[in-house]
């Protein structure tokens, strides 16, 4: 629960103080965890009605946060009045629900919020947001699937968050008007990054950048020393590298070329651990690449693998939502703060796509043993680009 409220402390303008003395506090209601058998909150500050027709603000407002970084974290945001994001009033442009999967003592959870009440400042659908369930939670049979994505490339994305991302941070900043503190100050964020509003000098980045203004690839994690980035050509090209992150050695920004190009990386991302016992799913080791196309020339990729070392089958997408290790790719999309597409199932190989810009953006993660793959990318002309020239007649 420290660890909770730390995070949203630490990312945001919003301040806890522990007490232990909810009904002598200075504000109210008292956010009060518990072990609940469920994990729930109520949606905003709790508001009863007294036996006088009153409203009345209860000393304490219960969260039964369960006992995860994750659920807490989820809950915790509900109470801030944050609700499901398969709840949004655009959700059926990206969704199919089928609520006659789900337990009727549930489909509340499914609830479509009208616009009018729902504002996500701009921020488009997160399949991998904090606030998004798994594909199938609340279904009534064990197979059974509730949410199908309109695109199908983004199935395994939907829910499996290990905590808030960059979209949560920006719209719970938002609604509390955190950035306001950086109203004054000259920081600009590249990358639809925004000023941390408790070092405004400094930005906060979507997943796949870093650096004070965002213009940089995120650092690997736990000493890794990989990652690159790198420029695409016109053919499709296999180059090599040594994926970072806790201590690793990987990542790179790489430019597209005409060819076809690989970015390959094996028994890298990852600490090397096979004991089950001891994996820490809410801190994966992870390493970035970007690959880079001049103006007017946008990325055609697919995805060759994503494996656990020597694994022929498909270990990482058996747990579903590729929860021990994959690998989120984004720029398919014309926004850069929802979560990259996760891989790491057979069928989601070998499937062309091509980025809306000229920036394509591979972070490989892992939380058991290591993740290998191999990215395939080469550059083409963008069907948007347009140019002029004069014809001079002599």
């Amino acid at each position: 629960m420290e660890a909770t409220c730390t995070t949203v402390t630490t990312n945001t303008c919003i301040n806890f103080t522990k007490t232990d003395d909810p009904k002598n506090a200075p504000v109210k209601p008292v956010l009060h965890f518990y072990p609940g058998a469920l994990c729930n909150s109520n949606v905003g500050r709790l508001i009863l009605t007294g036996s006088d027709g009153k409203d009345k603000i209860p000393d304490k407002q219960p969260i039964s946060a369960c006992d995860t970084f994750k659920t807490a974290t989820h809950e915790l945001a509900h109470a801030l009045g944050f609700m499901h994001e398969q709840s949004r009033w655009d959700r059926d442009q990206y969704l199919t629900v089928d609520l006659t999967k789900v337990d009727a003592n549930m489909r509340y959870n499914y609830n479509k919020y009208e616009k009018e009440e729902n504002d996500n400042y701009g921020k488009q659908y997160d399949f991998g947001g904090n606030m998004h369930y798994k594909d199938n939670d609340m279904a009534k049979g064990a197979g059974d699937i509730v949410m199908i994505a309109k695109n199908p490339a983004y199935q395994m994305s939907i829910g499996g968050a290990i905590g808030p991302v960059f979209g949560d941070v920006y719209e719970m900043n938002m609604q509390y008007k955190c950035y306001d503190r950086c109203s004054s100050s000259a920081t600009k964020c590249l990358y639809e990054g925004k000023p941390n509003p408790n070092k405004c000098d400094e930005c906060q980045c979507p997943s796949g950048f870093g650096g004070k203004d965002c213009s940089e690839r995120q650092a690997p994690s736990h000493g890794l020393t990989c990652g690159d980035t790198l420029e695409a050509g016109a053919d499709w090209t296999a180059v090599t590298r040594t994926a970072p992150s806790h201590g690793l050695t990987c990542g790179d920004t790489l430019e597209a070329g005409a060819d076809w190009t690989a970015v390959t990386s094996m028994r890298t991302v990852g600490a090397g651990n096979t004991d089950i016992s001891k994996i820490n799913e809410s801190d994966p080791y992870h390493c970035t690449w970007h690959i880079t196309a001049p103006a007017g020339k946008v990325i055609e990729y697919l995805v060759n693998y994503v494996r656990w070392p020597g694994d022929a089958g498909d270990y990482f997408c058996k747990p579903k939502y590729c929860y021990f290790g994959g690998v989120k790719i984004k720029g398919l999309e014309q926004t850069w703060i929802p979560e990259g597409m996760k891989f790491c199932c057979k069928p989601q190989f070998n499937q062309t796509m091509t980025t809306a810009s000229n920036l394509l953006v591979i972070q490989a993660y892992n939380s058991f043993y290591y993740t290998d793959f191999s990215v395939q990318y080469k550059l083409i002309y963008s069907r948007f680009y347009s140019f002029s020239y004069t014809l001079l007649v002599p």
